[in-house]
């Protein structure tokens, strides 16, 4: 299994080579389709898997991490990737997609 994922992490095209199948409003194949889940299932389940539930309460009722964690997600992030834009006068693609990512909470940053 761990050769399976590893190998469509890294090369997806085995999957549309191998799944020839296709549904009548999908463009994706429907065998892809099937698998990236199952297989999106596996990663999710792992990684909370491993979560303790003593360690998570004890960090819930820690209040001053959570308003630092959450002013700076969604208002200083937003912020300085806005003063990056204004700055740096970039153009319309480049400074969309900076606020975009600045702006999502947790999008790009969660795994840091």
């Amino acid at each position: 299994m761990g050769a399976l994922r590893s190998g469509v992490v890294y090369y997806p095209i085995l999957l549309l080579r191998w799944a020839p199948l296709t549904t009548a409003t999908h463009t994706m194949p429907l065998f892809a389709e099937v698998t990236s889940s199952i297989l999106l299932f596996f990663l999710v389940f792992g990684m909370s898997a491993t979560v303790d539930i003593k360690k998570m309460k004890r960090q819930l009722r820690n209040r001053n991490a959570l308003l630092t964690g959450i002013s700076l997600q969604f208002i200083i992030l937003p912020f300085i990737g806005f003063l990056v834009v204004s700055m740096l006068k970039l153009d319309a693609p480049m400074g969309i997609t900076l606020l975009v990512i600045t702006s999502s909470p947790g999008g790009s940053y969660s795994n840091w």
